[in-house]
């Protein structure tokens, strides 16, 4: 029984480090890919991410004007 439960363990763990592996490449591409889009295009880019902060930190306001409503 224990050593069933060992193979799993070493097969789930074995299966995470292959797909961190995966998104780590998926990552890297997309870095690369926005990287040279900003190179290109700055002023674009620099609204994107206005627009992406602003759109975050609405988010983030009313997710705590939701919370602190329900704690009354």
């Amino acid at each position: 029984m224990a050593t069933k439960k060992k193979t799993i363990l070493k097969k789930t763990q074995e299966l995470g480090a292959k797909e961190s592996a995966k998104v780590k490449k998926e990552l890297t591409k997309a870095d690369k890919k926005a990287t040279a889009y900003i190179k290109k295009n700055p002023k674009k880019a620099a609204g994107m991410a206005a627009a992406i902060g602003a759109a975050i930190g609405a988010a983030i306001a009313g997710t705590a004007v939701a919370r602190s409503k329900k704690k009354k």
